[in-house]
């Protein structure tokens, strides 16, 4: 999901170090050396966004067609649109950040499993390159 970029921001802003472009690094390097392992958390925390959104949807539903049944006039699709919107608030406002949080939990852990991860500067070559032009770019920004 878009959380993905927020938890590693999350992680580079709560690390102990004073540099969080090199504690993101290390994140990142991390997570590529064990991608399956972030790979199928992600999926679960996916699912578990888009199946509560859903929940959310058909429990909301009721509710929103009792509103519409006390109305004098018919209200046509409107009760699925409002359910829909509802439930996306709901996802939006206390699922999404439960997963940025299980996420930043699992960065946490490959983080501190991939300890010994290589440097930048002992990856191939393509890698190595594009994260110092990264750096140099934050470097210019900040």
């Amino acid at each position: 999901g878009s959380y993905t970029g927020r938890a590693v921001l999350g992680v580079a802003l709560c690390s102990e170090t004073n540099d969080p472009w090199r504690s993101a690094q290390a994140v990142l390097l991390a997570c590529a050396r064990q991608v399956e392992h972030w790979l199928k958390n992600a999926l679960y925390l996916i699912a578990f966004e888009y199946l509560g959104w859903l929940g959310l949807f058909f429990l909301l539903l009721t509710p929103v067609h009792a509103l519409a049944a006390a109305l004098p006039f018919s209200v046509g699709l409107w009760p699925y649109l409002f359910a829909v919107l509802f439930a996306w608030s709901i996802k939006a406002a206390f699922l999404e950040p439960i997963a940025v949080a299980a996420m930043m939990q699992i960065y946490s852990r490959l983080a501190a499993a991939g300890a010994a991860a290589p440097a930048p500067e002992e990856l191939p070559g393509d890698i190595a390159e594009k994260l110092k032009a990264l750096e140099e770019a934050a470097k210019a920004h900040s």
